[in-house]
């Protein structure tokens, strides 16, 4: 899975989480227009959250694994 990011003057924190909230995998990013792999291949079916946290606020994806 990509995640893409434009970021203008930030870093970024991506974190992929399972249904119970733990942290599975986090990247870190630069400033810019980025993109990153995050490999669910190796995960369980399954809903997981993908958070993106900067210096100016956060959010956060629902993505279903099947």
């Amino acid at each position: 899975m990509n995640v893409a990011l434009d970021l203008e003057e930030n870093a970024a924190r991506i974190e992929l989480r399972n249904s119970l909230g733990a942290i599975i995998e986090t990247v870190e990013t630069s400033s810019g227009s980025v993109t990153r792999q995050l490999d669910l291949s190796s995960l369980a079916s399954g809903v997981y959250l993908i958070q993106v946290s900067t210096e100016n606020g956060s959010g956060s994806h629902r993505v279903m694994k099947k």
